[in-house]
């Protein structure tokens, strides 16, 4: 569904989706693999940015703790080097999707971001019918 949104887009967006840790490892295998910055790394009309995709049925907030260390040091270098990073939320119980940007994350005073401080962050995401 993701992916669908910016392949609609033709010319105007790229989509890589970044190799998962479990895909590489399988499930239930050991082994090390290095940890990913993120779940993609989109351009959209000339803008490219690490995309972190998430869901959540939580009812009230989306939990931080769904953030993987890696994903978050990631989050802090990007945006240190002045560059872009979005969590996609996607709030299961609402059906409601949010690009939010690392800063709203990294800054975040408490464990977990009420869905109700997200609503600036919507996003309509488009679907193929």
């Amino acid at each position: 569904m993701f992916e669908d949104h910016f392949t609609l887009m033709g010319k105007a967006a790229h989509v890589h989706r970044i190799t998962d840790t479990a895909e590489v490892r399988g499930l239930n295998k050991t082994g090390f693999t290095k940890e990913q910055p993120s779940d993609f790394i989109v351009t959209e009309n000339g803008v490219m940015y690490y995309a972190e995709v998430k869901s959540s049925s939580n009812p009230t907030s989306f939990p931080l703790s769904q953030i993987e260390r890696g994903q978050r040091s990631a989050m802090i270098k990007q945006t240190a080097a002045g560059g872009l990073y979005f969590l996609f939320i996607h709030c299961l119980t609402k059906n409601i999707w949010f690009k939010v940007p690392a800063g709203v994350v990294l800054n975040a005073p408490k464990a977990s971001l009420p869905w109700s401080s997200l609503n600036e962050y919507q996003w309509s995401i488009a679907c193929k019918t």
